[in-house]
């Protein structure tokens, strides 16, 4: 096998190869299990500290080819999900097995499961939030129905329809803060997503805009390089040159911004940090061996690997 950094540096030269991009799978369908237990992290951490667990109006950045996420959100009580994403990866046949999956995993209340190392510690079902009286409710037969029937004329249109009670919006791409109402946004989130996007002072200004006053946000961010050189955090050794060799002509790869980029970003848009749960991993490059273009990275910046990082929008 090759080196990951020369197996990363093939495939971005390869990317050049006219037509060759579309037979590349640039995102990968998610489990609903996994959906299910990332959307209960969000709002379990997010009613630990105070925050309105039952949002109407949710967004999500970068769902990928299964609107999930979103889909556990509709099916806890939200009326209105707003999917935003880079490129149509979203696949019909694919969301309606997950919203089918998803109304067992409720009904059941399943505790959720580990996928995917995002999350180091999952709580129980939280019953105390998602009562039996609030879950007969939100997965009533006639709601699921009107779910199920947003979610294909959105994927056929794109917008299931202004008049329904249940309203998908399926957006891309990304195009700057006019997608979206200021202040019209209740709860956004987005999983295993910002380390891609290319520009997060504008995204983290986008997500400042639409929010509303004292609604909030939740994102899992993955600062791992997800086996692109030897070591986990190996982005930062590697030169702007090379880095750029690594992508080539695909349409995204790593931002390369640490933690501490994030927190900043978050601070700067006038939004309070209420949740910063960090998984640290030591066994990367130390700073020796750090590229002069990070040579602000902070000693935690070089160790956490992941986190979960939730904001709440000041008045």
């Amino acid at each position: 096998m090759l080196p990951p950094e020369v197996e990363t540096l093939a495939k971005g030269v390869i990317s050049y190869i006219p037509g060759i991009m579309k037979y590349s799978d640039v995102t990968h369908s998610i489990s609903a299990s996994y959906c299910y237990s990332t959307y209960l992290a969000h709002i379990n951490q997010a009613h630990k500290t105070g925050m309105n667990p039952f949002p109407k109006v949710v967004a999500e950045l970068g769902p990928g080819t299964s609107f999930g996420v979103g889909l556990a959100a509709l099916l806890c009580g939200a009326e209105v999900y707003y999917a935003i994403d880079e490129l149509p990866h979203a696949r019909l046949d694919i969301n309606i097995d997950a919203l089918d999956q998803l109304v067992k995993l409720f009904r059941a209340k399943e505790d959720p499961t580990e996928e995917r190392g995002t999350r180091k510690t999952l709580d129980r079902f939280p019953g105390h939030i998602l009562t039996d009286r609030i879950m007969d409710e939100n997965l009533d037969e006639s709601r699921v129905k009107q779910i199920r029937q947003s979610l294909v004329r959105c994927l056929e249109n794109g917008d299931s329809g202004s008049d329904e009670k249940i309203k998908f919006l399926y957006m891309h791409p990304f195009n700057g803060q006019d997608m979206l109402e200021p202040n019209s946004v209740d709860m956004l989130m987005s999983t295993v997503v910002l380390q891609v996007v290319q520009d997060l002072p504008e995204v983290y200004s986008c997500f400042a805009k639409w929010l509303k006053p004292g609604a909030w946000m939740s994102h899992f961010v993955d600062f791992s390089n997800y086996g692109m050189t030897k070591e986990w955090n190996g982005h930062w050794a590697c030169s702007r040159l090379l880095w750029r060799l690594m992508q080539g002509n695909r349409p995204y790869l790593h931002n390369r911004a640490p933690h501490s980029v994030h927190v900043d970003l978050i601070k700067r848009n006038g939004f309070k940090i209420t949740t910063d749960i960090p998984t640290y991993d030591y066994s990367g490059i130390v700073r020796s061996n750090v590229n002069s273009d990070f040579s602000y990275l902070t000693d935690d910046d070089l160790v956490i690997t992941r986190s979960l990082i939730q904001a709440v929008k000041l008045e």
